[in-house]
């Protein structure tokens, strides 16, 4: 309530009631004066009257026993929460918190309501006159009765029990209360789906790392392609590389000896000449004995790259064949998994019509029969 804002009626609780005498702010009389003067026709205040009465506060005590004595005066105290039905007219005094649950269970009194329901059963609940349309209350009366559902269909004019829905008790105000055998059988088709789903799901994964072996495979064996290519590489690198190097060496030994070959005497020149023959066919010998060392090496080289070569022929070859055998048993399995997944169909599509139809071998055995036979033929067709 805002301050100096007033009400017809004010329900009031004093908050105060401990052993220790404290009152607070309830020996203001300030405080009190506005809280006696918000009512325009009526004020209940609830509170410990004796705990105001022997306050610690004198001033307390004088204000709360001059208010407390004239509400004695006229009768106005009392030790509980008067209260009437409008209903019954019935009176009660409500001093603790079993009496409400004792009294006024329902918010009027303890007598029973009596009244008609729109469904035709009279009203089992204590009074209740906050509802006493019934819009909120529910019949308990139990109702047995059929679904709307047709478990087996036959002519349109005949009457055949089993051609009803599934028998089913329910309370009468829930007309459109579900039947419990339609739920049981939509959970049951909900299950063999979620397992169809799940098994649906298995196949996927399982295609999807057959899928990422594969492309681990491929890509293994684009790496060993590439590093064959490199060594390949390397050995024609390296054998223009050793070409070169002979020559340049031939062309050092041949500048070498033009620049100490020099302008000599034309008197000496057939010694030189001479000389000059003895060095190339010394030289010629030890290019010979050279180019057969160079030889020598270079065959070691493509003996060793040869067989680097060959060791990944094997590899690439054993990747493949690795690659096929993990393709082969990812078939294998992708192939299980569509078995169990055609025997789950079958399954569930056998025990959806047993459940749908209700029926048993002892109550119809040409049924019986059928279904004997039935699951023969899928367990045939299952072995083989």
């Amino acid at each position: 309530m805002a301050p100096g804002e007033e009400a017809d009626i004010v329900i009031a609780s004093l908050v105060r009631s401990n052993p220790n005498g404290s009152v607070g702010f309830l020996k203001e009389p300030e405080r009190i004066n506005v809280l006696l003067s918000r009512a325009r026709h009526g004020l209940i205040l609830i509170g410990n009257a004796t705990h105001l009465l022997h306050a610690k506060s004198k001033e307390a005590q004088h204000h709360w026993g001059t208010v407390i004595g004239a509400l004695e005066r006229t009768g106005s105290v009392l030790r509980g929460l008067p209260a009437k039905c409008q209903v019954h007219g019935t009176e009660v005094l409500l001093n603790n918190v079993a009496a409400f649950q004792e009294h006024a269970p329902q918010g009027g009194c303890n007598l029973q309501c009596g009244k008609q329901l729109p469904c035709g059963h009279v009203c089992e609940l204590h009074c209740h006159p906050n509802d006493l349309e019934h819009q909120h209350v529910k019949c308990a009366k139990l109702v047995y009765q059929f679904c709307s559902s047709e478990r087996i269909s036959g002519a349109a004019n005949s009457y055949n029990p089993a051609s009803l829905g599934h028998f089913k008790c329910r309370c009468s105000a829930d007309s459109k209360e579900a039947c419990p055998t339609c739920i049981e059988i939509r959970k049951i088709s909900d299950s063999e789906l979620a397992a169809l789903q799940k098994l649906e799901q298995a196949k996927l994964e399982e295609q999807r790392r057959a899928a990422v072996k594969q492309a681990q495979l491929q890509s293994k064996i684009q790496q060993l392609e590439k590093e064959q290519q490199a060594l390949e590489a390397a050995r024609t690198a390296r054998q223009q590389e050793v070409k070169l190097e002979l020559e340049a060496a031939r062309l050092e030994k041949e500048v070498s000896r033009q620049v100490h070959q020099g302008a000599k005497e034309l008197a000496a020149w057939e010694a030189e000449e001479r000389l000059k023959s003895q060095a190339d066919t010394a030289a010629a010998d030890v290019a010979a004995i050279d180019m057969a060392e160079q030889q020598a090496k270079e065959r070691e080289a493509r003996q060793a790259m040869l067989q680097k070569e060959a060791q990944l022929q094997e590899q690439l070859a054993a990747a493949r064949k690795r690659m096929q055998v993990e393709r082969a048993n990812v078939d294998r399995q992708l192939q299980a998994i569509e078995n169990k997944k055609a025997r789950k169909q079958q399954e569930a599509a056998l025990q959806q019509t047993n459940v749908a139809g209700g029926l048993t071998t002892q109550d119809f055995p040409t049924v019986g029969v059928a279904r004997a036979i039935f699951s023969g033929l899928h367990s045939t067709a299952v072995r083989y």
